[in-house]
């Protein structure tokens, strides 16, 4: 489980008393308040997900800033955040695989976005932009 793997590496950071580990011991309490809110149970890989994209989108906006800065002991600090986020997100399809596998589903009878797109996340969640399969979705039934 990713919640989990996050856990094991901020505790490993802590124990070697590395720079980030405050990090990591950021992202995952955020990670594991997802769940505790909705009902005091564990945050599922789905939500945990969310919330590491969501800490990947703010690094990315904070680098955008520093690059044209002189602030380069921040911009270092912030990619080698984004590395450590970037571990816990799933390799992304391509569009030329998400279309062989949405075409293969149609193929199989899946005909309508609806049927494709819980395939697609029940087979493939958080590995797939949605807005892109919509796309592919929409001109393959066309």
């Amino acid at each position: 489980m990713l919640l989990q793997q996050i856990k094991e590496d901020s505790i490993t950071a802590r124990k070697e008393r590395n720079t980030f580990a405050p990090f990591l011991v950021t992202l995952y309490s955020e990670c594991a308040n997802v769940g505790k809110t909705k009902g005091n149970r564990e945050s599922t890989d789905e939500e945990v997900l969310s919330v590491v994209k969501k800490f990947k989108a703010g690094i990315v906006e904070i680098i955008s800033i520093y690059q044209n800065t002189t602030a380069t002991e921040e911009l270092y600090k912030a990619v080698m955040e984004l590395e450590l986020v970037e571990k816990y997100i799933p390799q992304q399809l391509t569009e030329e695989a998400l279309r062989n596998i949405i075409t293969t589903e149609i193929e199989l009878g899946a005909d309508n976005i609806g049927k494709i797109m819980k395939i697609l996340k029940q087979e493939y969640s958080g590995k797939f932009d949605g807005n892109m399969a919509q796309k592919i979705i929409k001109e393959l039934l066309v």
